[in-house]
């Protein structure tokens, strides 16, 4: 017996019909059509991503310039034990990772997060948490750009290149404003070849990525030759405390993974591919960072290492100053494939709002030939083009990294829902864990307490009243195998994904938190204004014969057929469906059951749309 009671060949059946993984006929239907049942249908991407590629995005993603300046900074907090905050931090997204293997499987269409959060929380919650990881995406990949310049140009000084041009390097103006010719640069060129298709942009990251890789490995091995073991000691400096902080600091490193979930409309076997994929790069990038860590920290004291350019100074101290040549080609091409790759992901997530209604629907088009979101693209490569020309965006960095964690909490917590058989209790559960675990972990960060002893202790256990009810395995159900990946040991995964999530986001600074709020307040004026303006176009669209995706009338329309929509048609019905979200939500309330029969679709909505099943 599968998920819900229902049997297995029910459930395969839901997949094959929901996803279209086997139809021809609606992965080539044009944009903005309907179909016989009334309903809109999108082109599809073209399916042409195997297990390789998907691994090289993953490892092109995670390891970026990163490797050659971040590991300086960590190990200068942690020391040698620095290799520890690295394998904690990859636990964590190791975590994070299997829960997103689960629903990439599951719902195999470009949107990830937002569609994930979609199908899971409903629209806004969805809106909420992909427009802020966006904004990060968006301002990191101007943020690589301007880089890439400065990483150019200690290119060309250190291969003897001749005289260095004086326009590659930004040209400051104020404290913010700069100008750049070379990274706007970069992000159209990116841009063209990510728009020319997807399958030109794999093999120009898995070329870029080998070649990234080789650097590092060439970098590990000669830094062996040089390791003194005295400098490993003491191997805690700084105490585990250190360590533990560090992680957070380190865990942004192992963010490619989602871009192989953003690829899964792409992927040629999601259920087998991807979760491989996924843990694959993920292992390959912890064992990159701790060699690289091991080795830096070895050739020289933790406390003297170079925050800018940690293994270039580190080898110009031995004098091999070819290697320094060496490490900043790997600079350069490490920045080129993790902004490759940014962009590849965001422009999926792009395409997964527009198909819902919420963005233009001509971001939500395939273009014909090279089967990619080619306008989601250009706008994926014009918005950061706009602030690396001309902006600082170093200073703005400090704001990132709070959408990212967001975003993989709210993975997690999808999973959770999606697998549970009382779906409004483990919701009840799951909104009182977040501060439950937020106000305990911010008062150790800041050695705070109320003075009151019963109330201390009342905060420190409270985290356990909430667990306690949420860790019963006999309330979360697998799906059947061969429907999708089945992320192990739930629930204990999914909520130590949380929790863990949760820990990562007290260690971030203020003003991060200040810019997710004043975010969110935009994004709720954004939603409640076009949601007015759609109320009050009912009645035009009534008059046009507009389709509806649920057959009873809402309660409120007048006899003559019209009047203001219900609040249940939200913005997701705009296209007369919920675009391509699982696309049974597209068969209507009552889809088709096995054999043809009439049966209730429980892919047709919002888990939280429905009653509590128990």
């Amino acid at each position: 017996m599968g998920l819900n009671g229902r049997p297995a060949s029910f459930w395969r059946h839901i997949h094959d019909r929901a996803f279209h993984l086997k139809s021809e006929a609606v992965a080539g239907a044009d944009p903005d059509t309907e179909g016989d049942d009334g309903h809109v249908h999108f082109q599809h991407l073209k399916r042409q991503l195997g297990f390789w590629q998907l691994t090289m995005l993953g490892v092109g993603g995670s390891i970026g310039a990163g490797v050659f300046s971040l590991t300086g900074v960590a190990a200068a907090g942690a020391g040698p034990a620095v290799v520890f905050s690295y394998i904690f931090s990859g636990i964590i997204a190791a975590i994070d990772a299997l829960c997103y293997s689960e629903m990439a499987s599951r719902y195999p269409q470009a949107g990830t997060v937002f569609l994930y959060t979609h199908v899971t929380f409903g629209e806004l919650p969805a809106l909420l948490v992909s427009i802020n990881l966006l904004v990060d995406y968006t301002v990191a990949a101007a943020l690589i750009s301007r880089s890439f310049a400065l990483y150019l140009v200690d290119f060309l000084k250190h291969a003897g290149l001749g005289p260095v041009p004086a326009w590659l390097a930004p040209v400051p103006v104020t404290e913010l404003f700069s100008l750049s010719l070379v990274a706007p640069l970069l992000l159209l060129l990116h841009t063209l070849v990510l728009c020319r298709g997807t399958e030109t942009g794999a093999v120009l990251n898995a070329i870029l990525t080998s070649a990234k890789v080789a650097v590092i490995l060439l970098v590990c091995a000669l830094g062996l030759f040089h390791v003194q073991p005295r400098h490993w000691l003491p191997f805690f400096p700084r105490g585990l405390e250190a360590v533990f902080r560090t992680s957070s600091t380190v865990f942004f490193s192992y963010v490619g993974f989602d871009t192989i979930a953003s690829s899964s409309e792409e992927c040629q076997d999601p259920l087998r591919d991807m979760p491989r994929a996924i843990l694959v790069s993920l292992a390959t990038c912890v064992g990159i960072y701790c060699a690289v860590c091991l080795v830096l920290t070895g050739m020289v004291p933790f406390d003297a290492i170079d925050l800018a350019a940690p293994l270039s100074s580190a080898f110009a101290g031995l004098g091999l100053a070819w290697v320094q040549a060496v490490i900043s080609l790997g600079g350069v091409v490490g920045l080129a494939t993790t902004l490759l790759i940014g962009l590849f992901a965001q422009a999926r997530i792009w395409l997964g709002i527009a198909r819902d209604g919420l963005l233009p629907a001509a971001l939500a088009r395939i273009h014909p030939r090279f089967k990619t979101p080619m306008n989601a693209q250009a706008l994926c490569g014009f918005l950061p083009m706009a602030l690396a020309a001309f902006f600082n965006v170093r200073l703005l960095s400090e704001l990132l990294d709070i959408g990212v964690i967001l975003a993989y909490g709210t993975v997690c917590a999808a999973l959770l829902l999606q697998r549970s058989t009382r779906r409004v209790y483990t919701t009840r559960c799951l909104v009182a864990l977040l501060p439950a675990c937020a106000l305990p972990l911010s008062m150790y960060k800041y050695k705070t307490s109320t003075g009151i002893l019963a109330l201390d202790t009342a905060i420190w256990l409270s985290p356990l009243f909430v667990l306690v009810p949420l860790l019963r395995p006999g309330d979360y159900l697998a799906p059947p195998p061969g429907v999708c990946f089945a992320c192990p040991a739930v629930p204990y995964v999914p909520v130590a994904g949380v929790v863990l999530n949760v820990y990562l986001a007290v260690n971030l600074p203020a003003v991060a938190w200040a810019r997710l709020f004043i975010l969110w307040t935009g994004i709720l004026l954004y939603y409640v204004w076009t949601e007015y303006g759609y109320f009050l176009r009912g009645d035009d669209r009534r008059d046009k014969g507009a389709s509806r995706t649920r057959k009873e009338r809402p309660k409120d329309v007048t006899e003559n057929g019209k009047g203001p929509l219900s609040p249940t048609d939200s913005l997701r019905r705009r296209h007369g469906g919920v675009g391509e979200f699982g696309k049974g939500q597209q068969l209507g309330r009552w889809g088709e059951g096995v054999d043809g029969k009439k049966g209730e679709n429980l892919l047709q909505k919002p888990l939280l749309d429905g009653e509590d099943i128990v």
